[in-house]
């Protein structure tokens, strides 16, 4: 099957409409020197703009006291991460919009039909259970075939969302 511009300008007009406004709006985020907002970050791109990403992102560091530092800041010599149990200490027996509502800006976006931010949490569960907390942790762990699946058993999460997750983490 032969592609013509027309359909690659459909493409496009789809990319455009589906992502962001305009190719102008595509960034690439500098990571996050703490694992839970590059946790939320992974979850809330899924089919969203980067600009409400940004919104659910921000709202999450200040409930949660976590500043949003970029990777970079990990090597100041005060830093002190907030991992995964911050998150997870944050949202106690809180679920669904209560728990959007708390943490997460009160988004109601959802991915394979649940909460995103149900979802976050989810997750942080599960790769706690594995015994990954910290951006070094998970840079430890991240070849685990069980770490992995815990990502990607979370329902809604998957390989893309994996590798993006990792990626805002510094891993490539």
């Amino acid at each position: 099957m032969t592609m013509t511009s027309a359909d690659v300008a459909l493409i496009v007009e789809r990319l455009i409409s589906d992502v962001a406004a305009s190719p102008a709006e595509f960034t690439t985020p500098p990571g996050y020197a703490h694992l839970p907002l590059a946790l939320v970050d992974a979850v809330y791109s899924i089919r969203s703009r980067y600009s409400a990403v940004e919104r659910v992102v921000a709202a999450y560091g200040r409930a949660s006291a976590t500043p949003c530092q970029p990777l970079a800041a990990r090597s100041e010599p005060r830093f002190r991460e907030h991992g995964l149990d911050r998150l997870l200490d944050d949202a106690g027996t809180y679920h669904g919009e209560a728990l959007a509502d708390l943490l997460f800006a009160g988004s109601r976006s959802r991915t394979a039909s649940r909460l995103k931010a149900d979802v976050c949490v989810e997750a942080a569960r599960r790769l706690r259970a594995e015994g990954v907390v910290t951006i070094p942790d998970l840079r430890e762990r991240a070849d685990d075939a069980c770490v992995r699946h815990a990502w990607t058993g979370v329902h809604g999460q998957g390989w893309v969302t994996w590798q993006y997750f990792c990626s805002l983490t510094g891993i490539d």
